[in-house]
Order: structure tokens, then sequence, then C-alpha cells
């Protein structure tokens, strides 16, 4: 699904796992002057195609309804953040103190190298790479994997047909960066 100019919410008063997640987002945006949309957290979707078989997308809730951020070639790039594992606590108390926790995630970005820097004839992802860990590792506890080789690999949980991997041939590339985020939650007293 191609779109043009999609709406990002911010969340106003983040909590939890929004609060890093929120963190990295806003931190990619501003701080990678290539990358022209910066999704929050994608939520897996499966929807049936026209063959009956189910296919699975990486969709954000963009305030009204969900929108498909799998690569669209609208952008010169974009990213998004997925939840990889379950929530997992350092420490459980029962205190209205709250708990510290941890949780694996994905950072997903795909660009066209042509639109970053039309200057540029070869294929220089590894200077894109660096300016993300650079982000990154300002923004989580530890980054666990790189991915840029294969859109199988770089968008291993979700469906991708033949037109998908095109995706991954020059000008465009893809990269996922595995990362593990701490954060601290609290019990609500609503």
């Amino acid at each position: 699904m191609s779109y043009i100019k999609p709406n990002i919410p911010i969340i106003s008063n983040p909590s939890g796992l929004e609060i890093p997640i929120q963190a990295i987002q806003q931190a990619l945006g501003s701080g990678l002057s290539w990358l022209e949309k910066s999704f929050g957290r994608a939520w897996m979707h499966s929807e049936f195609s026209t063959d009956g078989k189910t296919k699975k997308f990486p969709k954000c809730w963009d305030g009204d309804d969900y929108i498909n951020v799998m690569p669209n070639d609208n952008f010169k790039a974009m990213s998004f953040i997925a939840v990889k594992a379950q929530e997992k606590y350092a420490k459980f108390s029962d205190s209205a103190a709250g708990n510290p926790k941890t949780r694996d995630l994905s950072v997903i970005i795909w660009g066209n190298l042509k639109k970053i820097d039309p200057a540029k004839t070869y294929i220089f992802t590894e200077f894109l790479k660096l300016a993300v860990e650079k982000i990154l590792v300002n923004n989580v506890a530890i980054i666990t994997a790189y991915y840029d080789e294969k859109a199988e690999t770089v968008f291993q949980d979700y469906t991708l047909v033949d037109i998908d991997t095109q995706y991954l041939m020059y000008p465009f590339f893809a990269m996922r960066f595995d990362v593990t985020v701490d954060y601290f939650d609290t019990y609500c007293t609503t």
C-alpha cells in the first residue's frame, strides 16, 4: 500500500513500553536528515489474499486507522518499530513503585539511496548504518543483531511477494536492528 502523507501521531503522555519506543522514533526522525518518515510501534496484522492465503503486515495506528508500513516508494526513507518478544521483569515487586522491565524490539528502516544522495553512485548503506547505530546506543540498552542482506531476513515476520523483494535491489535498501530496551512500569491507580 502506498500513501503520500500519513499522519504519524506522537503520544502526549507515554507510559511503559511506549516511552522507549517513542524515544527511538523521535530520535531517528530528528537525528537522521535522510529519514523522511519515522513511524512508531507497528502491530502485526493478518489479512486474506485473493487466493485465500494469510498475509502478515506491520501496521501503525495513525489516529484514525491502521496503515501498512511496508516499503513505500513515495518516501526517500522510512522506519518503524516492531515488538519481538514478551515483556520481561528484571525484578518483580508488587509495590506501587512498579517494576523495571525489558523488551526485545526490531527497528526496521527502508529507503532509496538515489533519493537520499543522488551524487553517490554506490551502495553506501554502511554509512547509514553507523548513523543509525549512534542514535540507537543513546536510546536502547543493547543492539543484539543487525540484518541488511536479504528482504526475507529484514522483514522476516511479514509476508513478502516477488514485487517486495525488489525493494532490496539498488537503489533500494533495508536494514533491521534488533534491540533490547529497558523501561520502568508503574501500577495504574485508576
